[in-house]
């Protein structure tokens, strides 16, 4: 639950727990990530190398089985 707060904006506060609408953003964080990792994946799966530039983007990516 504190992964998704601290995704979804949450700063702690002493007396105060996250509510639903941060937790509903660090979700929908999450799931955006783990799509775009699924994507740039099958990408990497079916094309290999990206292009110049959208390799200069991502930097030191690399699919997780090659890490």
């Amino acid at each position: 639950m504190q992964l998704l707060a601290k995704l979804g904006g949450f700063e702690p506060h002493k007396d105060r727990k996250p509510g639903k609408v941060v937790l509903t953003r660090g979700l929908q964080r999450l799931m955006e990530r783990m799509v775009t990792e699924a994507v740039l994946q099958a990408y990497y799966a079916e094309h290999g190398k990206f292009p110049p530039r959208i390799a200069q983007f991502l930097g030191d990516w690399r699919p997780p089985d090659e890490l």
